[in-house]
């Protein structure tokens, strides 16, 4: 019997749920004997945000991170623009201040 290829938004929904529960590397804040790292974990986040709700769930979970230092966001796929504007009214909810860039609307 042939394997299932793995959908891109199976991998996603994965992804976030080991992202949440510590298992996924990198992402976790203390290590194994409940100390914090003190190293941050620099991202740039490239989404399609508006699309669904995957982007703002990570996004969300990504600025509750201290850990984590956002450095950007870029957003593509159709409406790039309106998109920025979604991101920054999440960054302004939550009262981060992170810049937000229009990335290509089209692939290459």
């Amino acid at each position: 019997m042939k394997k299932k290829p793995v959908q891109r938004r199976s991998l996603l929904r994965l992804s976030a749920g080991l992202a949440a529960s510590g298992l996924l590397p990198g992402l976790a804040t203390s290590n194994d004997e409940g100390r914090k790292i003190s190293s941050d974990l620099k991202l740039l986040l490239d989404t399609d945000i508006g699309s669904d709700i995957d982007d703002a769930v990570a996004l969300a979970y990504l600025l509750m991170q201290p850990s984590i230092d956002l450095l950007g966001i870029t957003t593509v796929t159709g409406e790039a623009r309106k998109r920025v504007a979604l991101a920054s009214r999440l960054l302004e909810l939550a009262g981060q201040t992170v810049p937000v860039f229009p990335g290509f609307e089209a692939p290459r």
